[in-house]
C-alpha cells in the first residue's frame, strides 16, 4: 500500500541515487530533493520516535569538526562540501528510520528502480561505444557521464541486495547477471575483484558444492558446443566486450598513471600532515594542500582536513560498526549488512570523498539502529 511513509522512503532512495542523475537534473533541482530528503528524513525519524545512542556520538564528532574547520581552511572553494554536511546528517537521521515496517526491501527496491532506470540509458550509450567504459565516459557525447567507479558501486549495491534479500528467484537471477555484467564491463578494478572473491566465497560455502561445479561445467562446455558449431557469439566480440576492463586489469602496476596519480596524493598527504597532525587543513583542503582533489581514502581525508580527532571519529565508528555487526551475526539481516558495509567501507577506502559519502553514512546509522532495537 502507497502511503506516506513509502513514497518518502522511495524518494530518499532516488535522493541516494542522485549521483547517477545530477548531470541531467542540474544544480537548482538536484539541491531541491536534497533539500526534501532533510524534510522526509526529520519526518520519518520524528514518525518512528527513533532516538540517538552512545554509538552514534563519533558521527556527530565529525560533523562538528567539519563545520569548526571552516574557521581555518585554507580552501577558498569548500562550499559544496559545507552543504553536503546538513545533508549527511539527515541522510544518517533516515537510516535510523529504516529497520521500522518494511523501509530496508522498500528502500533497496527503490535504489534497484532508480538504478535500473539510469542503466539502460548506460546500455544505449555502451551500445554506441562498443561497449567499451572508457569510450563512453571520455570520448562519448552522452548527456550523461557517470565515471566507473560510481556506476560500479551502486551496481554491486544492487548486487548485494540481490543476492540477499530479493526472495524471487528468477528476478534475483536477472539482477546478479545484469548488475554483474555491468561490473566486469566497467574497469572498475576494486568491484570486478571484490565480486569475483565474494562470488568464490559464497560458491565454496554451498552445501551443493559439487553438485553446482558439475552443473557449471556442464553448461560451459554445452555452451562452447552450441556456440561452436552454430558460430552465434564470435569469440573476438567476447574479448571486445570486455577489453576495457582487461586492459585496466593488466596494467594494475607502478606504471599505471591512475595508480601513481593516488599514491603520489596519498604520499603528499602524509607529507602534508608531518606538519600539521592535530587540526588538519580544514574543509576540502586536498586541492590545495596535495593538488589532488582527494586523497581517495576516507581516512585519510577525515586527518588531512578535520585533524587527528576528525581520524579518530572515523576510525572509532568503522571500529564499532564492525563489533556491532558482530553481536547481531544471529540476526536476519546480518550477512547483508556485513557484506554490504565491508563493500561500501573498502570502496570508500580507495576512492570517493568522506563529504560524499551518503551510502557509507546511511549504511553506518541502519546498522547501529537495527542493533539498537535489537538490544531494547
Amino acid at each position: 500500500m502507497l502511503n506516506l511513509n513509502n513514497i518518502l522512503v522511495i524518494l530518499l532512495s532516488f535522493v541516494i541515487t542522485l549521483p547517477l542523475y545530477s548531470h541531467w537534473l542540474g544544480s537548482t533541482i538536484t539541491y531541491i530533493f536534497y533539500l526534501l530528503a532533510i524534510a522526509g528524513s526529520s519526518y520519518l525519524f520524528y514518525k518512528n520516535k527513533s532516538k540517538f545512542y552512545f554509538l552514534d556520538l563519533p558521527f556527530f564528532l565529525f560533523v562538528i569538526l567539519s563545520l569548526f574547520s571552516v574557521i581555518y581552511t585554507v580552501s577558498f572553494d569548500y562550499m559544496t562540501e559545507l552543504l553536503y554536511i546538513p545533508l549527511l546528517v539527515f541522510i544518517y537521521i533516515f537510516g535510523k528510520s529504516l529497520i521500522y515496517d518494511n523501509n530496508i526491501k522498500n528502500f533497496f527496491s527503490g535504489l534497484t528502480l532508480f538504478f535500473f532506470l539510469f542503466s539502460i540509458y548506460l546500455v544505449f550509450q555502451l551500445i554506441e561505444n562498443s561497449f567499451n567504459y572508457g569510450l563512453y565516459y571520455h570520448f562519448s557525447n552522452a548527456s550523461n557521464k557517470v565515471e566507473y567507479l560510481t556506476m560500479s558501486m551502486y551496481a554491486g549495491t544492487v548486487a548485494i541486495y540481490a543476492y540477499f534479500m530479493v526472495e524471487t528467484y528468477i528476478l534475483r537471477l536477472f539482477l546478479l547477471f545484469y548488475t554483474y555484467i555491468l561490473i566486469f564491463i566497467s574497469g572498475a578494478r576494486f568491484s570486478i575483484i571484490f565480486f569475483v572473491a565474494l562470488t568464490l566465497i559464497l560458491f565454496l560455502n554451498n552445501k551443493n558444492i559439487v553438485k553446482n561445479i558439475f552443473i557449471i561445467l556442464f553448461g560451459l562446455i554445452t555452451l562452447f558446443l552450441i556456440n561452436n558449431y552454430f558460430k552465434i557469439i564470435d569469440t573476438q566480440f567476447i574479448f571486445d566486450f570486455f577489453n576495457f576492463s582487461i586492459n585496466r586489469l593488466n596494467h594494475f602496476d607502478m606504471h599505471n598513471n591512475s595508480l601513481i596519480g593516488r599514491f603520489q596524493a596519498i604520499q603528499d598527504s602524509f607529507l602534508a600532515l608531518n606538519q600539521h597532525p592535530f587540526f588538519g587543513y580544514g574543509l576540502h583542503s586536498s586541492p590545495h594542500i596535495i593538488h589532488f582533489i582527494y586523497p581517495h581514502n576516507l581516512l585519510l581525508e577525515a586527518w588531512l582536513d578535520l585533524g587527528i580527532l576528525g581520524l579518530l571519529s572515523i576510525l572509532t565508528m568503522i571500529i564499532l560498526t564492525l563489533i556491532v555487526l558482530w553481536k547481531i551475526r544471529k540476526n536476519r539481516y546480518f550477512t547483508f549488512f556485513t557484506t554490504l558495509y565491508i563493500y561500501i567501507l573498502l570502496a570508500h577506502l580507495k576512492s570517493f570523498s568522506i563529504f560524499h559519502a551518503t551510502l557509507f553514512f546511511l549504511i553506518t546509522s541502519t546498522i547501529f539502529a537495527y542493533y539498537q532495537r535489537k538490544k531494547h
